[in-house]
């Protein structure tokens, strides 16, 4: 039989996967106006008039009273059209989470638990007031433009420098904006929709602490995933106070860093944790299900033993790999209580009582 929370596991990470489609429809979209910014990049590149004069000094100097406009056309891109079509999509993205949240709950116990989905005032406020990386979400996107111009501008340099004309530094920018500028639209994207995906889904699982026990980090299992990652899987925290359960790991909601997969599920309590008021009302075919159990799911550990040593050397590094078969290094042991990354000296002291 099934339990409960072996259930809420597999529809979450199911529904993780369809996040990564939305993610990827959302990226495709602005990877299209990447193509309207080269154009406009070119515009300003032929401004520059490179071909009339033979002095790279004049040039960059022509380059330097051209930065802002530049800029502008860039901004224009990312924290106009980009940033303004996200925050409208984030509002409606953030509903469609809290209600799934609190369907997969109502559904898993056999119980509507009334609990009200996040207002749309209350999901527009924590989405304006997310951090990312440390910075609000509008920080977050003006990073990204200073990003995007830098590269823009310092390539454009070095094609002066190197003595190119202007049809070689527009193509030079042209590769530029197809990769590097390509991945950084796509960061964006993923690291925000992220970010407000877990948000959302922890606040609603947060309110139903009558039912929820705690909360429990889920990995992507994957040559990609980061120590801190590794670290923090299968990990769980009290869902009313963010108490940590069994290890010292504060609480923090993924992504923890760009582009992170992770993604944090409730753990209902056992049938008889439940109030009086619910338990009354659960369905005898639930019942069962409903015992408190921990989804027996592989830790990182398990999965990376199962792995060559080629592909443990590539995920660990040579040295870590070595000590994690020796049996002297955990991934957990990755990754500080702190969330700090261990260097190889700190990881052989050992530890304290």
């Amino acid at each position: 039989m099934t339990t409960i929370n072996e259930a809420i596991l597999s529809k979450s990470l199911k529904h993780s996967i369809h996040i990564e489609r939305y993610k990827r429809g959302l990226t495709n979209g602005y990877i299209d106006d990447l193509n309207k910014l080269n154009a406009d990049i070119n515009s300003e590149i032929n401004a520059l008039n490179l071909e009339n004069t033979s002095k790279n000094f004049e040039k960059l100097k022509r380059l330097s009273r051209q930065q802002n406009s530049i800029k502008k056309v860039i901004k224009n891109l990312i924290e106009n059209n980009i940033q303004t079509d996200m925050f409208s999509q984030m509002n409606e993205f953030a509903n469609i989470e809290s209600a799934f949240a609190q369907s997969m709950l109502d559904s898993a116990i056999g119980v509507s638990l009334g609990t009200p989905i996040l207002s749309s005032i209350e999901l527009e406020k924590m989405y304006s007031n997310a951090l990312i990386e440390g910075d609000l979400v509008k920080g977050f996107f003006s990073k990204q433009t200073e990003t995007v111009t830098n590269d823009i501008i310092r390539n454009i340099r070095l094609g002066i420098s190197d003595g190119e004309g202007t049809i070689e530094i527009t193509n030079r920018i042209s590769k530029l904006l197809k990769n590097k500028s390509k991945r950084e639209i796509e960061t964006i994207v993923h690291t925000t929709v992220q970010k407000v995906s877990n948000d959302t889904l922890v606040e609603t699982y947060k309110r139903n602490t009558d039912v929820v026990e705690y909360l429990q980090h889920i990995s992507t299992f994957d040559k990609r995933t980061t120590p801190v990652c590794m670290s923090r899987s299968q990990l769980m925290w009290r869902a009313d106070t963010l108490e940590p359960k069994g290890h010292g790991k504060p609480f923090i909601a993924p992504p923890l860093h760009r582009r992170c997969r992770s993604v944090m599920i409730p753990i209902v309590k056992p049938f008889e944790g439940l109030p009086k008021r619910i338990k009354e009302r659960v369905p005898e075919a639930k019942k069962a299900s409903i015992d408190g159990t921990i989804p027996a799911s592989t830790s990182f550990d398990a999965f990376l033993k199962k792995q060559s040593v080629a592909t443990q050397n590539e995920m660990l590094g040579v040295q870590k790999a070595k000590m994690f078969r020796e049996g002297r290094l955990s991934t957990r042991d990755l990754v500080n209580d702190s969330g700090e990354t261990l260097t190889l000296e700190q990881l052989k002291k050992p530890v304290s009582d």
